[in-house]
């Protein structure tokens, strides 16, 4: 998990997960989005 905590400082990283605990990190968490056109 460091390197992803090193990375997203310069960098927009999307993640999927299964697990809260791997994203629990991150600005923003979407949950059950639908994008629809």
């Amino acid at each position: 998990m460091n390197a992803i905590e090193i990375i997203g400082r310069r960098c927009t990283i999307v993640t999927i997960a299964h697990r809260l605990s791997t994203i629990e990190r991150s600005d923003y968490i979407y949950v059950n989005l639908k994008i629809e056109k």
